[in-house]
């Protein structure tokens, strides 16, 4: 019975890799031959699932992060678990979470598929997970939208793609309420900032400017201004009763040691006479 057992869990453990090996290289019919076998239900492999069975979103995940499109549709409208699920991108585990050996750890994460697809710019891929249900503000549980994920990723093209779809640009993080603006002003391309900028992420209360200034972040600054930023706002930051009084972008360059900054603002008009507090001395 041992040798019987011990058989079955190397056949299931060579389908697995071969699974995996096929979401990696886009090879579909190999996926089509062993994903049944595994994840159909009614399979004796996929009656007892075992360890060494990856958990079907840890496959898609694969397939995301390398953008293999058909793969993906397959897994999600043939099999049962991603039929199933209220999100067909990520199917329950096989087995409880703390039994993930460590090569399928990420798949304890629900949101690892939109994740792995955003992060790896696979623009295909997304569009197939808005098919699919998902909405193109969705938001990451502990991250934030997927729109933040390019941003951050500074990924222009992907932002385009989210933005043309209808993506917030004037959306703001989690917990620390920043906007997006703010974010993509502080980073060192131009490309995103520019991309919220046509689509429509409104400049003033933004604090974009303060914070391309506290960053030395020049380039950013140069295109805040030349689309309207006024050198000289007060920004208050409302998280209380009462509004925290930031300064201006002029202050932010200086309090963090930005000197080429201070001087750029200087020379595009920004006030030497006003304190903290946004009044004049």
């Amino acid at each position: 019975m041992y040798g019987l057992l011990r058989g079955a869990e190397k056949q299931l453990g060579d389908l697995a890799t071969k699974l995996v090996a096929a979401c990696k290289s886009g090879a579909l019919p190999t996926v089509r031959s062993i994903a049944p076998k595994l994840y159909a239900g009614t399979q004796p492999l996929a009656a007892n699932p075992s360890t060494q069975l990856p958990p079907l979103r840890a496959v898609l995940a694969t397939a995301a992060e390398n953008g293999r499109v058909d793969i993906m549709r397959y897994l999600m409208t043939n099999m049962p678990d991603c039929i199933n699920a209220r999100q067909r991108w990520s199917p329950k585990l096989p087995y409880p979470r703390e039994q993930l050996p460590q090569q399928w750890k990420d798949a304890a994460d629900w949101e690892i598929v939109v994740e792995r697809a955003v992060e790896s710019s696979h623009i295909p891929v997304v569009q197939l997970l808005l098919d699919q249900g998902m909405e193109v503000d969705y938001v990451l549980d502990r991250v934030g939208t997927i729109l933040y994920l390019a941003i951050v990723g500074q990924d222009a093209a992907m932002a385009r793609f989210l933005l043309d779809k209808g993506a917030d640009p004037n959306e703001a993080c989690f917990p620390t309420l920043q906007s997006y603006l703010s974010l993509a002003a502080e980073r060192p391309s131009c490309d995103v900032l520019v991309e919220l900028l046509d689509h429509g992420a409104k400049i003033p209360g933004s604090q974009a400017l303060l914070a391309a200034a506290k960053a030395g972040n020049i380039a950013t600054a140069e295109v805040l201004l030349a689309r309207g930023a006024d050198v000289n706002e007060v920004v208050l930051w409302n998280l209380g009763d009462e509004p925290l009084n930031l300064g201006t972008a002029l202050h932010s360059a200086a309090e963090h040691g930005k000197t080429d900054m201070v001087a750029f603002l200087l020379k595009h008009g920004a006030r030497t006479d006003l304190k903290n507090g946004g009044k004049a001395e």
